[in-house]
Order: structure tokens, then sequence, then C-alpha cells
């Protein structure tokens, strides 16, 4: 019983950053609506409590890096990440990237591969994908669909890169037995 207490007192704490203006958010809307109301209608929402970004992406996921719990030389290696997407915060050349980081971190495909998933996971969604495939594929994965088959769906579409670049969905629909308004509704979502 010692034991058991003794690791619930030591358990490590998560911790998390709160960024100001998230603060000013969380103070604007936890009042209620006619205090508001009663407080801007003459002046409007002063510029100290409206938020605008203006931070590059980079900066952006240092700002996101430094808020996870993770090895030093994780942060190191993803930090490095940054360094190598492109200008749309994309790997548009992986296999080169993987070797870089393989290379100056001494480390293995596998564990370059898990700092990508975890990478992937970021915002904004899509961030450091291989592809445009992978960087859809990602967004679908991550945006919180209840409908599972429709989810399954899309993903399977877009499995037809030639097909939808050529915008045959006669024949996308012929392999996958949706039917063409269903692989249209995929599309536009």
């Amino acid at each position: 019983m010692a034991n058991f207490r003794r690791s619930l007192l030591t358990k490590n704490k998560t911790s998390i950053k709160v960024s100001p203006a998230l603060i000013k958010k969380m103070e604007l809307f936890s009042s209620s609506y006619n205090s508001i109301q009663t407080k801007y209608t003459t002046t409007g929402i002063p510029e100290n409590l409206t938020y605008s970004n203006t931070d590059s992406l980079d900066s952006f996921l240092i700002e996101q890096l430094s808020n996870l719990i993770i090895s030093e030389l994780d942060q190191r290696i993803l930090t490095r990440m940054i360094e190598l997407l492109d200008e749309n915060g994309l790997f548009t050349n992986w296999s080169s990237a993987k070797e870089t980081i393989q290379k100056e971190f001494t480390v293995s495909r596998r564990k370059t591969y898990e700092l990508l998933h975890v990478f992937q996971e970021l915002e904004p969604e899509g961030v450091g994908a291989t592809s445009i495939r992978n960087f859809l594929e990602i967004q679908i994965k991550n945006h919180e669909l209840e409908d599972e088959i429709f989810k399954a769906n899309t993903l399977r579409i877009l499995s037809f890169e030639n097909e939808l670049v050529n915008q045959d969905l006669a024949s996308i629909s012929d392999k996958t037995g949706l039917s063409q308004e269903a692989i249209s509704l995929s599309l536009i979502f």
C-alpha cells in the first residue's frame, strides 16, 4: 500500500502553457452577453482583447513543440523538421529530409517515422505531409467526422490519384462501387 501511495505522490504532472491570446478570449467569453454589450457597445471591443495571428508557421510550430512533453533529443529533431519544411509546410522531398534527420541525429528510420507522426499531429492540420495525398489524408483523419463510412470512403477515393487528376469519376465509381454522387460529396468535403 505504501508503494502505491508513493507512486501516486511522485507521478509526473503534465503542464500546459496558456497563451495570452487564449486568456483574453477566455475573459471575454466568460462574461455574460449583457455585460459585454453594455461595456463595448459604444467603444467597440478594445484591440488588446482581439487576437490576430501574425506569427510565421515556424514560430507557431515551435510554440506547439514547447508544450509537448518529450525528450530533449526528440525536441531537437522536431525543431530540425521545422527547418526542413518547404514554404507550404510540407515535406516535398521526405526521403531527403528523412536521411538528413537520420544522419544528423543518428536515429533509426523507425524513430524518424514515429516523430513524423508526432509532427503531423501539430496544427495547422496537414502540416508535415509528405505529399498532397498525405496532406488530404491527415486532414480527413484529424477531422472529427461522426460518419465513419463516409470517412473511410473519402480516404479510399484518395487512392485513385490518376483518376482524380483526370476527373474520371466514372472509373472511380466502377472500381469502388460508390455512386458518382457519393464520390462528388467526398470531393466537395
